[in-house]
């Protein structure tokens, strides 16, 4: 058995879900790691970015499943957080 070097092709072999995957992990850390670090509670947390505490209990536990990359972004932006995407042209002219 080959080891995987991204977690996600042992969910999918789709090259998009597991770019969109990764990211959202990626994201979902960094927003963990603020949350966490913040020492406010989750109340404090969802009235600043403007969603029901339940969501950013779903976040700090991890449920990928439950965010769209928008939401993680929108999210990111209301704790102060730059987030920016590198778009990269592998050699295809348009």
């Amino acid at each position: 058995m080959q080891p995987v070097n991204n977690p996600f092709r042992l969910v999918t072999d789709n090259p998009a879900v597991i770019k969109i995957l990764s990211l959202k992990s990626e994201l979902m850390l960094v927003l963990r790691d603020r949350i966490v670090n913040s020492k406010q509670n989750q109340t404090t947390i969802a009235e600043l970015c403007q969603i029901q505490q339940p969501r950013v209990s779903a976040l700090v536990n991890g449920h990928i499943d439950q965010f769209s990359l928008d939401e993680l972004i929108r999210i990111a932006t209301y704790l102060g957080i730059d987030v920016s995407i590198a778009i990269t042209n592998q050699g295809q002219e348009r």
